[in-house]
């Protein structure tokens, strides 16, 4: 009876709605929960014995699919939590995967060390991996330091460096003195050839000799640059009366050459020149049009660009400031004339070839402008540029005769570091981050609720480059052609309680200032016992009932369950699991107990024992189940217990029902045993299904209905039937895209049998793709190497390093909560052990700054620790006096004084400056008396100065000066009262918001100037005027760095951007708004045209509007074709917007129209394509049914006479038989003709198409009998040649005659020697013995111009079809010799020739370099051609015709013998080729060279097979590597990809500029450039449509069309 109370608490669910767990029985009144898909609750439905829920995320098996790896990890997990290596395939459940490049850590080691890492543990995808990786071959480099592996002259490896190098000992290329090091006429280096040391240093003792020797002097002891050599060769070898002696050299001018004499200008053995194609002279090498040769020409240069000068740091990772960062092009030549050369060196702009190149000035920049050696500093913007340099060399002999060199690049790669602020950079997808709701308590002790979170995620960030970025937009590290984005590193900001328990975490990121909260982890452990506070195992226990216990001890007391960690990634905590009980033993008899038997358990996981009586689970009313086949829910079992039985998947089969044994073995009774079949089982367990055989539920019966005592074991087995995959389909293997790891669709598999009907496809991760979860650190405890978040108990940094001599500290590695993975933490500095030494110290002087030094380990001899620069002597204080110096006084200026140097220099280095003198500051005066005078007398009051002026007048009556004011300020006079001729001196003060305008004399005739006056003889009143103050000009705004935050998707509706740093009060936008989706650029300005730093240009920062996503097409139909194997089916509902695919393809097709037609049976793939505002919708799966059965047509074969018999055939109606050899037996003196089907012949191997029973009938003919053959002689009369054709023949056969006269010649006659035959229009019928020929020619007589009087007779074409003839005369005179030229149409040959008279009599033809001539008679001529059929290629294979655009193709492949067809009359052209084919295709077209090599590393090429040294060949061009280290895979197709990328490679990968215009051909796709040199040299054209058929497989026809057009 089913159980409808909660075995907790009683209470009674009959009629509610609620249910209780169908295992425990408990209900949701006892606060747990019921699963809905499996009827379980929690702790029920997690049971390890069979599981029904994920241990990871707990989604239960029935609504979601358990994955098929559970095995292999050891954790039973859904496949929404399977992450697997995406190279190994391996479960990264149990292992940890790498963060850079997302793969196991086994997979990245291997990456690492296949790129050349010796110990492969720096991941191809870190940042660390371009620190050791060369600029010029992408090599490893393990210290750049170490001199023997890296040159710091040209920053590359020493492989490189060597490889740029022309010097056999290996001096870098950029080296200074590198020109200097090599002869200027051989060009060898001197360290091959010694240098010429008598004062030549430009040449080699050799090349001096030799100069010597052409100057005509044989002394061993003269050097060419000998100031007095040439008045030696004067006096010592131009006597007069020597004897001339031809020198070993070669002198040359623009039509001969010669031997000058070794001791004059004679000269010996003069010749005209024997110039090759490129004008250059074979015997004396003058080259035709320029004296110069260029013996050596410049180089490019990969090098890293400057960082600018204001950069803050030091300069690190190998980061130079341009001064410190010079470049060299060097060019070596030499003048045929012996002249001297000059230079001038240009710069081109690759970006704007057509640009006038740029004429380099000397102007200290550019250093050696106009010598053979360029030298100047990279900018600081050359990453962004893309400039060439060369040479124009003349000679000053001749102004002239100039010449360039080629062009040498300069090639910078961009700087950055790693210590400068990233830029966020937001997910495509607008996903935002998770909201919390929180509490926290602020400082006044109030609690406050508010919600975190629900902000846009961020892939990670960005670093950019170091250069200046002048008129360039800033740009970002880059990997390939994609910017590289850096996962976050997050540092804890600050907490909040979590509203309903635990903390919320906000972590911020040190690089970006990116922020985000994160919920931390708790666990529930199942049992009610008080454990707050309860931590980490390794350190904390609690105390129960007064005993200290570990977490393990109270766990395992429980009695139902076991420790196991917890399967959160990253979290080592304990949580309570149930036992699974794995062995049963009975202990009780119920039979003997009065029904109460009992069994003892022991766990089949930790062996845990229950051994205590149990008269519970395991009493008479319950029995264990056992599948065979399959699976179950549930273990134990009661009657009335409800299971789920899952049957094994079989291929071809479905599970229609299941049988079902019992038995009951006791230690103390006699065995019980039944078995129901499917059928009872159906009715006796109410078996059903969910609608799909895959599935399947039962009811446990009383025991009493079953006839069975109770107790014992349930044996459940699938039975199984064909299976018709009639029962819909199901979504197997799906897997979600989880941060930078790809997804999967699912397979669409038959829901009976579970076999795939189509395979699903990969779901990869948007480009950049990074982490999207927090990145929590990780810690371990102990010596456990396990590694955990839980940071709580102050655990150690999981990998962390302090750092040693050789290697950097290291924080620590992180985890994502996304997926789990493994995140690598931030490398520190190197940690030097010492002892330490100091070097590089460098005093200070005068004027030079000086340098304490740097602190080297001596352990490792590196630099622990920078110095720093030290002011020079001229800068600290007590290293110089002042001189010069002067006071100002009241009627002379002062000076400053100048700084003078009290060390060894003396000079002067500081100049100072004049002083104003001060003018006098008199006082008020005093009455005095000069001579008979009265009046005033003032004292300048300025200290050391005394000086007075007296001022005659009465006795001293002083006067008031009254200031007023104007109310918005006050004023005052200096003094108030004085007598007259005093200065007064005003002062005003405004009051706030005002400013001083003017003084107004109220009273007084008084002038103020500089607010001053002198006191007349009387009172004096001024009021003070103010003005209030202008409001304050616009402040010019601080230029904002600006960036846009947020995520946006295209919905149809416009976006706006939300940019942060912008301020609408002083700024304008523009471009921050936008609808469909691509990439946009916000632009802000000040609103007063500048900015606070003076400068005026936009502000930008880039945004962007993703694609939107769309659903699967529905409402399609799909229809069967009419017939069997026939092509007219078609599927119905769709638009033009969709495209589609077969089950065997993965390229799509566009639709147009509503339909798809000329479809053929099978299962097809139907989605919406992309465009520019969406990405392709999820595929829809359409079935295209078979049409009718085709009717079956028997073929027969009649002898037609003959004897024997030939077996019928029968075939589909329609089918294209192709006709076979006969088998049957000629009738006597008979032989096989053709066959006869319905009146018409046929040849052996033609085809006929058969729609009804059909006979073949054997034609046959006389035998043919071998005749005798006798021989044609041809002689000739020395004038000419003559030639029979056929030479040989039987009697009765045509021979064709044929005469070649010699030039001044023409043809007469035959004359027959023997043989006794009538020679007609060169031909004649070949007797029964030999013959004997003569051919008679004729001397040419020379015609002058045709007069009045001389006849001509005119010539008449007439050509037949296909072909025309031309003639050299439209009308000649008698005598002439005529030329006919033969053009026939393609696919035809010319069959007849003639020439007739008036007459109708055939005109002798000759033939002469492929044309035909006959003498003109005295008459008109009318020459006639007849063309036939060029059956040459029909003489080969039936299946290829001369209207057949490979037809040209095929016939050259076949004359170069790089094929002969897949049999003697057939090539298949529609064939796959194979990768066998293809190389041995390129080997023969490449004339089958002999491979350097015998040792053959792939096991799948075997010796002797055809393509053995192809293979071989095709590996040493680099053409291929093979499949994998040990498989070339010969039987595999090729695409069109990958045989245009061979074809590319064999031609030595030539570069190609710009790329193809195909639009399924991706830019990064490694067969890019080799489409786009296949398109660019008229190669190939695509397929149409806009497409290359990149995945489309490559036929026999399309690689000899590929091959004819690449090498004609």
């Amino acid at each position: 009876m089913e159980e409808k109370h909660c075995s907790t608490c009683g209470k009674c669910y009959i009629g509610e709605d609620d249910q209780l767990c169908g295992e425990c029985h408990k209900g949701p009144c006892c606060s747990i929960t019921i699963c809905d898909s499996c009827g379980f609750c929690d702790d029920c439905a997690n049971d390890d014995s069979d599981p029904m829920h994920c241990s990871l995320c707990n989604a239960c098996f029935g609504a979601v699919d358990e994955c098929v790896d559970d095995d292999d990890t050891g954790v039973i997990h859904c496949i929404d939590c399977h992450t697997a290596c995406e190279q190994c395939e391996e479960c990264l459940l149990n292992q940890e995967s790498c963060e850079d490049c997302g793969l196991c850590l086994e997979c990245c080691r291997d990456n690492s060390e296949g790129g050349g890492c010796p110990d492969g543990e720096t991941c191809v995808e870190s940042a660390e991996w371009d620190e050791h990786i060369c600029p010029g071959c992408d090599g490893w480099v393990t210290d750049k330091e170490d001199e023997d592996e890296f040159c710091e002259t040209c920053e590359l490896c020493k492989e490189c460096c060597e490889g740029n190098s022309d010097c056999s000992e290996g001096m870098c290329a950029m080296d200074t003195d590198y020109a200097d090091h090599f002869c200027e006429d051989c060009g060898l280096c001197f360290h091959d050839s010694d240098p010429c040391e008598d004062g030549c240093d430009q040449r080699c003792k050799d090349c001096c000799l030799a100069a010597v020797r052409a100057m005509g002097c044989d002394h061993d002891d003269w050097c060419f640059s000998d100031s007095d050599f040439e008045d030696h060769l004067k006096t010592e070898h131009g006597g007069a009366g020597h004897t001339h002696i031809a020198s070993s050299s070669w002198s040359a001018d623009g039509t001969q050459h010669w031997n000058p004499c070794r001791y004059c200008d004679e000269k010996m053995n003069p010749a005209g020149h024997e110039s090759d194609a490129k004008g250059v002279c074979k015997v004396c090498g003058y080259i035709s049009g320029s004296a110069i040769v260029i013996t050596r020409q410049p180089r490019g240069v990969k090098c890293k660009t400057s960082i600018y000068d204001d950069y803050k740091e030091e300069p690190e990772n190998g980061l130079l400031f341009y001064e410190n960062n010079p470049v060299t092009f060097s060019v070596s030549a030499k003048s045929l004339k012996g002249d001297e050369l000059t230079y001038q060196w240009y710069r081109k702009d690759n970006e704007n070839p057509t640009a006038t190149p740029y004429k380099l000035p000397e102007d200290g920049y550019y250093k050696g402008v106009t010598t053979a050696t360029l030298e100047m500093p990279v900018s600081t913007q050359a990453c962004q540029e893309d400039y060439s340099y060369y040479c124009v060399i003349g000679r000053k002999g001749d102004p002239t005769d100039t010449l360039k060199t080629a062009e040498a690049k300069l090639t910078a790669t961009h700087a950055y570091s790693y210590q400068q602020a990233g830029v966020p950079v937001p997910t495509d997808d607008s996903e935002r981050t998770p909201k919390y709701n929180v509490t926290w308590v602020d400082k006044n002790g109030n609690t406050h609720d508010g919600v975190v979170g629900g902000d846009p995620k961020c892939d990670g960030h960005k670093l950019p480059c170091l250069f200046e970025a002048g008129e360039y937009e800033a740009h970002y590290m880059t990997t390939g052609s994609k910017e590289r984005i850096f996962p976050h590193t997050f540092e804890l900001e600050k907490s909040y309680d979590a509203v309903g328990g635990g903390r919320v975490d906000m972590l911020v990121c040190t690089v970006c200032d990116y922020f985000v909260f994160v919920k931390s982890h708790v666990h529930d452990y199942g049992w009610n016992w008080d454990c707050t506070g309860f931590g980490s195992i390794y350190e904390y226990t609690f105390n129960i009932g007064g005993s200290t216990k570990t977490v393990e001890q109270l766990i395992l007391e429980s009695g139902y369950a076991h420790p196991e960690k917890c399967k959160v990634p990253g979290c080592e905590e304990f949580i309570m699991v149930p036992h699974s009980w794995g062995r049963w033993n009975v202990v009780l008899c119920p039979d003997t107990t009065g029904s109460k038997g009992g069994m003892e358990a022991e766990c089949s996981v930790c062996e845990y024992k229950e051994t205590e009586k149990i008269d519970g689970d395991w009493t008479k009313d319950t029995a264990i189940v056992t599948v065979k086949n399959g699976r179950a829910t549930r273990m134990i079992v009661k009657p009335g217990n409800k299971i789920r039985l899952y049957p094994d998947d079989k291929a071809g089969q479905k599970a229609i029902g299941w049988k079902v044994e019992y038995l009951r073995e006791y230690n103390d009774g006699s065995p019980v045993k039944k078995n129901w079949s499917s059928t009872e089982v159906a009715s006796l367990f109410k078996l059903v299904n969910n609608g799909s055989a895959l599935e399947w539920g039962c009811t446990i019966p009383a025991f009493s209905a079953m006839g069975a005592p109770g107790g014992g074991q349930f044996f459940f087995e699938p039975v199984y039937a064909a299976c018709d995959h009639s029962g819909g389909t199901t979504v197997l293997n799906a897997k979600a895209q989880v941060c930078d790891r790809k997804g999967y669709t699912g397979d669409t598999a038959c829901a009976d049998c579970g076999q795939v009907i189509s395979a699903g496809s990969d779901i990869y991760p948007p480009a950049n793709a990074s982490h999207t979860g927090t990145l929590q650190p990780l810690y371990y405890y102990g010596t456990n190497p396990s590694a955990t978040t839980d940071a709580s108990q102050g655990g150690k940094r999981y990998n962390a390093r302090s750092g040693d001599c050789r290697h950097r500290a290291y924080e620590g590695d992180y985890r994502c909560t996304a997926c789990g993975g493994t995140v690598k933490g931030k490398s520190g500095d190197f940690k030097h052990s010492g002892p330490f030494e100091l070097r590089d110290v460098r005093e200070a002087t005068c004027t030079e700054k000086g340098y304490s030094g740097n602190q080297y380990c001596t352990e490792c001899n590196k630099i622990a620790q920078k110095g720093a620069s030290t002011p020079s002597l001229h800068e600290i204080a007590g290293n110089y006096q002042l001189i010069n110096a002067a006071k100002p006084t009241c009627i002379a200026v002062g000076y400053s004084g100048d700084y003078q140097c009290t060390g060894d220099c003396g000079q002067i280095f500081r100049y100072g400056h004049v002083i104003d003198k001060f003018g006098h500051d008199w006082n008020s005066g005093e009455s005095a008396t000069q001579g008979k005078s009265n009046g005033i007398l003032y004292t300048c009051r300025r200290a050391g100065c005394g000086e007075t002026k007296f001022v005659k007048g009465s006795a001293t009556t002083e006067y008031t000066v009254t200031v007023s004011n104007d109310g918005n300020g006050t004023g005052k006079a200096d003094p108030s009262t004085a007598a007259a001729g005093t200065t007064i001196t005003l002062t005003a003060k405004p009051n706030g918001g005002y400013h001083f305008k003017e003084w107004q004399v109220v009273m007084g005739s008084v002038t103020i100037t500089n607010n001053q006056f002198s006191m007349p003889d009387g009172d004096v009143e001024v009021k003070a005027i103010f003005e209030e103050d202008a409001p304050p000009a616009p402040t010019d705004p601080a230029k904002p760095g600006i960036s846009v935050t947020g995520s946006y998707t295209y919905d149809g509706s416009e976006k706006t951007a939300n940019v942060t740093g912008y301020d609408a009060a002083a700024m304008d936008i523009t471009g921050n708004t936008g609808t469909d989706a691509g990439d946009y650029t916000v632009s802000v300005t000040s609103k007063t045209g500048k900015w606070a730093d003076g400068s005026t240009d936009a502000v930008t920062a880039a945004w962007k509007i993703g694609k939107a996503t769309q659903g699967a097409p529905i409402g399609l139909t799909g229809t069967a074709p009419t017939t069997e194997d026939g092509s007219d089916g078609k599927i119905s509902g769709v638009t033009d917007k969709m495209e589609y695919r077969t089950a065997a393809e993965s390229s799509y097709t566009a639709c147009s129209g509503t339909e798809i037609e000329n479809l053929s049976a099978g299962h097809y793939f139907v989605r919406y394509a992309e465009d520019n505002n969406h990405f392709a919708s999820p595929d829809a799966a359409v079935i295209v049914g078979e049409g009718a059965p085709l009717a079956d047509c028997t073929i027969t074969f009649n002898a037609g006479g003959g004897s024997g018999n030939m077996d019928s055939v029968t075939v589909k109606a329609g089918t294209n038989y192709i006709l076979p050899e006969c088998g049957f037996t000629a009738p006597t003196d008979q032989e096989f003709k053709a066959w006869e089907i319905d009146g018409t012949e046929y040849k052996v191997g033609a085809s006929c198409t058969v729609n009804g029973n059909t006979e073949i009938k054997a034609l046959w003919k006389g035998s043919a009998v071998i005749p005798t053959v006798y021989t044609v002689t041809v002689s000739n009369d020395g004038n000419g040649t003559g030639t029979a054709s056929p030479s040989s023949a039987a009697a009765g056969m045509e021979i064709a005659l044929t005469a070649a006269p010699n030039k001044g010649y023409h043809f007469k006659q035959w004359q027959v020697i023997s043989g006794g035959v009538t020679i007609t229009n060169n031909k004649f019928a070949m007797p029964a013995g030999d013959v004997e020929i003569k051919a008679i020619f004729e001397k040419n007589t020379s015609i002058g111009p045709i007069g009045p009087g001389t006849a001509t007779y005119p010539i008449t074409i007439q050509s037949g079809k296909n072909g025309g003839v031309t003639a050299s005369h439209k009308s000649a005179a008698k005598g002439a010799l005529v030329t006919l030229t033969v053009t026939p149409d393609k696919g035809y040959v010319l069959e007849t020739l003639n020439a007739f008279n008036q007459n109708g009599s055939a005109l002798p033809l000759t033939q002469q370099n492929g044309k035909y001539c006959f003498t003109m008679p005295a008459s008109a001529v009318t020459v006639k051609a007849t063309f036939m059929d060029d059956n040459t290629m029909l003489n080969f294979f039936v299946d290829v015709s001369a209207s057949d655009y490979y037809y040209d193709a095929v016939l050259w492949a076949v004359g170069k013998s790089i094929t002969g067809g897949t049999s003697a009359t057939t090539f298949d052209p529609s064939g796959n080729c194979t990768r066998a084919q293809a190389v041995t295709f390129l080997w023969r077209a490449a004339g089958s060279p002999a491979p350097k090599t015998k040792v053959m590393p792939f096991t799948d090429v075997p010796a002797g097979s055809y393509y053995h040294d192809a293979v071989l060949w095709a590996m040493e061009q680099g053409i291929t590597k093979g499949t994998s280290d040990t498989a070339f895979s010969p039987n595999a197709t090729c695409t069109r990809a990958q045989i245009v990328t061979f074809l590319w490679r064999a031609g030595g990968s030539p570069a190609v500029s710009g790329s193809a215009a195909f639009t399924d051909v991706a830019s990064d796709a490694y067969y890019a450039a080799a489409v786009a040199w296949a398109e660019k040299n008229g190669i190939t054209g695509g397929i149409g449509g806009g497409l290359f058929g990149t995945g489309n497989t490559c036929t026999r026809a399309q690689i000899v069309t590929f091959l004819y057009r690449a090498m004609k």
